[in-house]
């Protein structure tokens, strides 16, 4: 994947908005909890209550196949009760 990534933009291109759902570095779905803490830094909540602090280049909307599984982009767009991410 090329990297798109900015202080506003995710890995793949996609601005990043509060509630955005995300596949982080650590290989799990989260939501972007807010605007950006300083200098492009976001807070983002995985569904078990848990979360880190990620910049663009350390999440995606559209992650690799073998990473992830449609089954687990829908959970936890189930989990925040989000659309969920677009399709792979």
């Amino acid at each position: 994947m090329q990297d798109r990534s900015d202080k506003t933009h995710a890995l793949c291109g996609t601005r990043i908005v509060p509630g955005l759902l995300v596949f982080t570095n650590d290989c799990r779905w989260g939501k972007v909890l807010h605007d950006s803490l300083s200098d492009g830094w976001y807070n983002v909540e995985y569904p078990d209550g848990t979360g880190g602090i990620y910049n663009g280049e350390r999440m995606t909307t559209t992650p690799a196949k073998e990473l992830t599984s449609a089954e687990e982009r829908e959970a936890a767009a189930a989990a925040f009760d989000s659309p969920g991410a677009p399709p792979f």
